[in-house]
């Protein structure tokens, strides 16, 4: 599988984990700040279920250059926050997607990662200490994917075509944490 097909593959998974969420009305409607920056996503009504962080909200276009140390464009795409590089030539492209857990199993993150390893040609699975609640790191030579437990619910950050990827993920992930 070229590098091209197996990125989308990884895209549009985090895309319809995202989406199934965003159908049931619980996504965030929040855009990202005009500045750049990331805000906090509002309170949720008094009996209403919490709604799910607009992962474009969570951390900003500059926050994202910044670590990426390149110009992005960024988008949100059926729930999954896309910044892909502005730069002619470079292949970089980082997503973002909150979705709720799929059980309350403390197995449930790995089981998630693994799901996702196994759809990704070469790709390793190992735990990553120290960031969230828990996390898995799944890397292929194409895609680094972060999948990070917040509560009931899970991150996912991934990159392709950086220098750095397992220090932008995390350093993503954990910025991202702290708006969540």
């Amino acid at each position: 599988m070229d590098r091209a097909r197996a990125l989308l593959v990884v895209i549009v998974m985090l895309g319809l984990v995202a989406c199934g969420d965003a159908r049931s009305g619980r996504a965030g409607q929040d855009g990202p700040p005009k500045d750049g920056t990331a805000a906090g996503v509002g309170a949720p009504k008094t009996g209403e279920q919490p709604a799910l962080a607009n992962p474009c909200a969570l951390v900003g276009k500059a926050e994202i250059e910044q670590v990426a140390k390149q110009p992005v464009i960024q988008e949100t795409q059926q729930g999954t926050c896309m910044s892909r590089s502005g730069q002619p030539g470079s292949q970089l492209v980082v997503s973002m997607a909150v979705a709720p857990l799929p059980s309350t199993s403390p197995q449930a993150l790995d089981a998630v990662a693994q799901a996702v390893a196994g759809l990704v040609p070469g790709a390793s699975r190992e735990p990553l200490p120290g960031v969230g609640d828990d996390a898995r790191i799944v890397r292929s030579e194409l895609v680094t994917l972060l999948f990070v437990k917040s509560g009931d619910r899970y991150l996912t950050v991934s990159v392709t075509g950086s220098d750095d990827p397992l220090a932008v993920v995390t350093t993503l992930a954990t910025r991202a944490l702290t708006r969540l």
